[in-house]
């Protein structure tokens, strides 16, 4: 029959314990995703209960006209058109603080939202038809989120307001204005009190927005349609600023409420954020991403720790059982399964570094008793040392990852080279005596 060498079994019989070693670094990625699971419910119930992100929109004039239709009846057609300010200054402060489900803490924010639109005065003969009704509309994705609003047309209170839809736009707060002030022109001012969970934004439809954003929010993720022309994050809060102009906007000043709806369906398409801009809190108390790209470098971390054990037996001349081997592999899964539960109580870094110390610790003792040797005990926990700081490295090196992983793949081969650059030889005068 086939006649294999010790060291060439052994390792084929470390490869398939790698192997194996897959299966149970597979359930605990699965488990991660699970956790994750459960996060995202809880933010979900948070949001139910105080209110989900919230989009602010407007304020916008809305215009009902009727035209004649030409038939044999004579009907009307009524529409309601959507007209843009020709400038729009909007300021938020918001202020936030942390609601606890089970292990987690989800932020939430409390705001103030201030804006200040100018209309210039409408010609009824660039109107489609004879107009009808006249309304002011702001819009606030979920309404559950208002504390309160006050709306003023030239520094007039208006008192009643209404909560209604508006195709895309969601939820509104509505105000109704009299014809002769919308053929006038005029400034609307809206102060509204809200809050909300996860994000923030803006869609900006004056022909020029200013928006400024001030939150005591220290870890804000911009994002949406338009980045900040300036911004600034501190330990305290951060600052932001956007300008922007009608050709930018994606829509003209005036148009329709279906043609206004398709158009920001459109826009929301193409775009992940549709047409806005904002901020998204950013919570750097959850684990979950850390981990599961940790498990998936887990697998170059494996077979590189359980190759270089090879190595150290070949270069020491010592020798371990194979089952030894095994042992010392579901103490490196185990590993992982430790990040993930520490890191979801005392976040990600801590949780390393004591599932780091802790394992490292007790596969160097394993192997100093199943070797009987020191040397070979300090060499595979020096060993272990540098693949735990360098898998961590590698973790947060998002643009150098796949650099870094490569030179610990050549540094694996170029140990594996020399630790078996004798084989050969040793095989050959193994022959020789017999």
């Amino acid at each position: 029959m086939f006649n294999i060498e010790p060291v060439t079994l052994r390792f084929i019989l470390v490869s398939g314990i790698i192997v194996g070693l897959m299966i149970p670094l597979f359930l605990i990625l699965v488990l991660v995703f699970e956790r994750q699971d459960y996060y995202e419910d809880a933010v979900a119930d948070v949001a139910q209960a105080w209110s989900d992100n919230q989009s602010f929109s407007g304020p916008m004039l809305l215009a009902e006209t009727k035209t004649e239709v030409r038939t044999s009846t004579s009907e009307f057609k009524t529409e309601t058109l959507v007209l843009m300010p020709i400038d729009l200054t909007l300021s938020l402060e918001s202020s936030h603080e942390m609601r606890n489900r089970g292990i987690y803490r989800i932020p939430v924010f409390s705001a103030t939202v201030i804006a200040t639109a100018t209309f210039a005065p409408v010609a009824e003969s660039s109107l489609p038809g004879e107009l009808q009704n006249a309304a002011i509309a702001v819009g606030i994705t979920d309404s559950r989120g208002v504390r309160s609003a006050t709306i003023h047309w030239n520094d007039d209170a208006l008192e009643e307001q209404t909560s209604s839809q508006m195709g895309a736009i969601g939820n509104i707060v509505k105000t109704e204005l009299s014809r002769s002030k919308l053929i006038e022109g005029g400034t609307v001012s809206v102060k509204v009190e809200l809050r909300g969970t996860g994000r923030f934004s803006v869609l900006p439809v004056g022909d020029k927005t200013v928006v400024s954003m001030n939150s005591d929010w220290p870890h804000p993720s911009f994002d949406g349609r338009y980045l900040p022309d300036e911004r600034e994050v501190t330990d305290s809060g951060f600052s932001a600023s956007w300008t922007t102009h009608a050709l930018s906007r994606g829509f003209p000043a005036q148009l329709t409420v279906t043609e206004f709806d398709e158009t920001i369906s459109a826009l929301r398409r193409n775009s992940r954020f549709s047409s806005d801009l904002g901020f998204s809190i950013l919570t750097l108390n959850t684990p979950y991403r850390a981990v599961e790209r940790s498990i998936k470098y887990g697998i170059l971390f494996v077979v590189m720790t359980m190759i270089g054990i090879i190595c150290i037996e070949l270069v020491s001349r010592t020798q371990m059982h194979i089952v030894q081997y095994g042992v010392v592999g579901v103490g490196l899964v185990l590993f992982f399964l430790m990040v993930l539960s520490l890191s979801e109580h005392i976040g990600f870094g801590p949780g390393y570094a004591i599932a780091a110390a802790i394992l490292a610790s007790m596969n160097t003792a394993y192997v100093w008793f199943a070797s009987r040797s020191p040397s070979v005990a300090v060499s595979v926990f020096s060993m272990l040392l540098v693949l735990y700081v360098a898998l961590y490295v590698v973790l947060q090196l998002n643009e150098y990852a796949l650099l870094v992983g490569s030179a610990l793949l050549l540094i694996l081969l170029g140990a594996l080279m020399y630790s078996t650059r004798i084989l050969r030889a040793d095989s050959a005068e193994e022959t020789a005596d017999t």
